[in-house]
């Protein structure tokens, strides 16, 4: 066998030290994108399946600068009616920039891919960006999510008549953090996954909105569309006594309180205080919706032509007072022809 020349062995030596520098290069790198591929398919996976203690994964994962309102959206996906179904997870590609979004001064190595999913009948793209701890060179579990599956509510209005605005419930769980209506009032944004919640509007204990459906698409404000509240049994009591108290200001005394008053002392000149002679016909009073409505009412008042009755209906307007109980407004009076 021949003997290699001293020359032949320094280039075989060149090419080993290659070959070790670029393998070097190319490991960690090929290490690097395993990892996060494997991250990047563990969230989406939690996303679209995670269930219970499952999710305390997922709220680890997701970097934000209000962990609490990140465990707040784990808690509200558990009770999603809905949860993705994933159609594509795309292969991780290395990002030059690194993200303005929470979290990024403490990561490096950032990755990004592409995640296809269908919800409520229809499909959507998402670029998910992952980023590594800074330091860390250890496994799959120490990548975070710093653009996700998230995303969040739109503005609000209110509902019914008053100053209140209702409060928003998903899964029977109130959300305080978001945004609202009134500039000068400052909330925290409620991130949530995508999905599709039960949706309530509540002011408790006084109105409450029938369940609707509420999709949540990711990296998209979903608006809030107004709702009818209806009012519980606990409103329709109180509107109903706050009713039969305006009439209870007719007597004994006269009252300008009194929703017939002006009827009285306008159309049948009664200037007497003494002119209450009670119900012929006690009226039905009855809560709809907002609205108040007397029907059926007969009255017996004493004039100078002597005792006439006075039938009438009449509709008044319930409302959210300052205290934050409903109030009704006056009734107003419509006298049968």
């Amino acid at each position: 066998m021949a003997r290699l020349s001293r020359r032949h062995l320094l280039v075989v030596a060149l090419v080993v030290v290659l070959l070790g520098a670029v393998g070097a290069t190319v490991l960690p790198r090929l290490t690097t994108a395993r990892d996060a591929q494997a991250a990047l398919e563990t969230y989406v996976d939690l996303v679209a399946t995670g269930e219970g203690e499952e999710l305390v994964q997922l709220a680890e994962m997701s970097a934000s600068d209000s962990p609490a309102a990140m465990r707040t959206a784990v808690e509200l996906l558990d009770l999603a009616t809905e949860r993705i179904e994933v159609v594509s997870v795309g292969d991780v590609e290395p990002l030059d920039e690194v993200p303005d979004v929470a979290g990024s001064d403490e990561l490096d190595s950032f990755v990004a891919a592409s995640v296809r999913y269908r919800l409520d009948g229809q499909e959507h793209a998402r670029r998910v960006v992952l980023g590594r701890l800074a330091g860390e060179r250890g496994d799959h579990e120490e990548w975070r999510v710093v653009e996700g599956l998230v995303g969040s509510l739109g503005d609000s209005v209110p509902e019914v008549p008053g100053i209140l605005l209702s409060d928003l419930f998903l899964g029977g769980v109130h959300v305080v953090r978001r945004p609202s209506y009134d500039a000068s009032v400052e909330e925290t944004e409620q991130p949530l996954f995508a999905a599709v919640y039960e949706r309530q509007q509540r002011i408790d204990p006084w109105f409450t909105s029938s369940p609707t459906p509420l999709s949540v698409v990711a990296g998209e404000a979903t608006p809030l569309p107004s709702v009818p509240l209806e009012p519980t049994k606990q409103t329709e009591e109180r509107a109903v006594a706050l009713t039969w108290r305006q009439f209870a200001n007719c007597r004994p005394d006269y009252s300008i309180t009194c929703p017939v008053s002006l009827t009285v002392a306008i159309d049948h000149g009664v200037v007497s205080y003494d002119w209450w002679r009670g119900w012929e016909r006690r009226p039905d009073v009855e809560l709809h919706g907002d609205q108040i409505r007397v029907t059926g009412a007969r009255l017996r008042m004493a004039t100078p032509d002597g005792i006439v009755v006075l039938a009438f209906d009449g509709t008044a307007t319930v409302g959210m007072g300052s205290t934050g109980r409903p109030v009704v407004d006056r009734v107003r009076i419509k006298v049968d022809e």
